[in-house]
């Protein structure tokens, strides 16, 4: 069984998340912040075997497409043994204006707790279910793509793309560098293309000169120096345009990654147009049942605001909630 999820630190006050029996394996999902503008929706997928519980995020920068898409397609995916939590899009407003931020970064709150902005609540979320969880894997979509030296300008050490980013290559008895050497040996060998293939990045963020000061901001920094879990980032590149190629690499790292820390894992069944139609920009709203075209809509003070997308992917990003008691004492 995944462990108890006990949070008695936010302001959310105590919140009790059970799991049906070990014989009801399946997906359930939960959304913190119904209602508002930033509803975080979590989908836990339970195994049939005891496992560790890992949690995937996608989606905490809003305009890195690949990370929130790949998680959402996550969510379909069946779990055998182990469990895994997917937040798939962390960060809504900035994912609906395709922008990096709206007030602050959200991976750059996790070295202090802050509580001015949505982003901060929403960090807070995240460090709660961070907590019931045996390691962490973030989605993400970098420029350019990485290379430890100078090669050109979309090349070069202070490139992201096509890597999977640790912040030192050993913590304490956890062999970073190990696993996802491992991943990158099976992850390579089927692509084709030398240049579009993925390399160890470690940003050294402990060490005192280490290029990369923001790094010990970050939520992967947080889950490996707070809670003592293998916390890493898996990046692929905006300059590779195939969303559909590049949704499947970081799938197929995620899924990689997830079978090395101990989860029995079947990937889900997709169509390169599935992955198009979950990140496609531009979908039409209707706003309290009329339909918009780009024009503003006026509100009266105090009065609600209703929105429902006329256009979808596939299918629902995430499975039906269903079978997940929620307690929240007064």
């Amino acid at each position: 069984m995944p462990k108890p999820i006990l949070c008695t630190t936010f302001s959310l006050s105590l919140i009790v998340l059970l799991f049906v029996s070990h014989a009801h394996a399946g997906a359930w999902e939960h959304s913190f912040f119904a209602g508002t503008q930033y509803p975080l929706k979590v989908v836990f997928l339970q195994g049939e075997e005891d496992g560790p519980t890992i949690m995937v995020q996608g989606g905490i920068q809003g305009d890195e497409t690949s990370g929130f898409v790949t998680a959402q397609l996550l969510t379909q995916a069946k779990v055998t043994r182990g469990n895994v939590i997917i937040l798939p899009r962390a960060n809504v407003p900035s994912i609906n204006l395709h922008k990096r931020q709206i007030n602050v970064d959200m991976n750059r709150r996790f070295d202090q707790h802050y509580n001015r902005f949505y982003e901060d609540r929403v960090a807070r979320v995240i460090r709660f279910l961070l907590a019931q969880s045996d390691a962490f894997i973030h989605l993400h979509e970098g420029s350019g793509f990485y290379d430890p030296t100078y090669v050109d300008n979309l090349r070069n050490p202070k490139r992201y793309g096509q890597s999977i980013i640790v912040d030192t290559l050993v913590f304490d008895k956890i062999d970073l560098a190990h696993t996802v050497n491992s991943v990158l040996e099976e992850l390579n060998g089927n692509i084709v293309t030398r240049d579009y293939q993925f390399k160890l990045f470690n940003t050294k963020t402990f060490d005192k000169g280490t290029a990369y000061p923001e790094m010990r901001k970050s939520l992967t920094c947080y889950a490996l120096a707070e809670h003592g879990i293998p916390a890493m980032a898996v990046e692929v590149s905006k300059s590779i345009r195939e969303i559909d190629w590049k949704v499947r690499q970081q799938l197929s790292a995620t899924i990689m990654l997830l079978r090395r820390f101990g989860v029995g894992i079947i990937p889900p069944e997709f169509s390169d147009e599935d992955v198009r139609a979950y990140a496609r920009k531009g979908v039409r709203v209707s706003v309290n049942g009329r339909t918009l075209n780009g024009e503003v809509v006026n509100l009266a003070p105090g009065s609600t605001l209703s929105v429902e997308p006329l256009e979808r992917g596939p299918s629902e990003f995430a499975p039906s909630w269903h079978s997940l008691l929620l307690i929240v004492p007064a």
